[in-house]
């Protein structure tokens, strides 16, 4: 039996990964609507060095280029958003896999 405060954080945690996973989708469903959109010109804009794979330091500078200043922690979750082979390194498949809509309702 879970005691009712683990009831009632299971049920933040979950309503949480549910809210952020509706976002993400819809962030993905509006970035590939855009007409002008590449995922091919996106995933060399935050390669910064040209070595064909993105890592935690371009996500660093992408970021912080735009103003944004991440902690490690929450640099590394963003690595392990989009690194499925947990490798330390995101290829252009990685990539594209994350930033291409799941649903393919564009009403969503």
């Amino acid at each position: 039996m879970l005691s009712r405060d683990t009831i009632y954080l299971l049920k933040q945690l979950f309503d949480s990964l549910i809210r952020n996973e509706t976002y993400s989708e819809c962030l993905r469903q509006r970035l590939n609507s855009k007409s002008k959109f590449s995922s091919y010109k996106a995933f060399k804009a935050v390669d910064r060095n040209r070595n064909g794979f993105i890592g935690i330091e371009d996500f660093k500078e992408l970021l912080n280029e735009n103003g944004f200043y991440a902690c490690q922690k929450e640099l590394l979750g963003l690595m392990n958003r989009f690194d499925k082979n947990q490798d330390g390194r995101i290829s252009y498949n990685e990539f594209v896999e994350e930033i291409r809509p799941t649903i393919s309702d564009k009403s969503f």
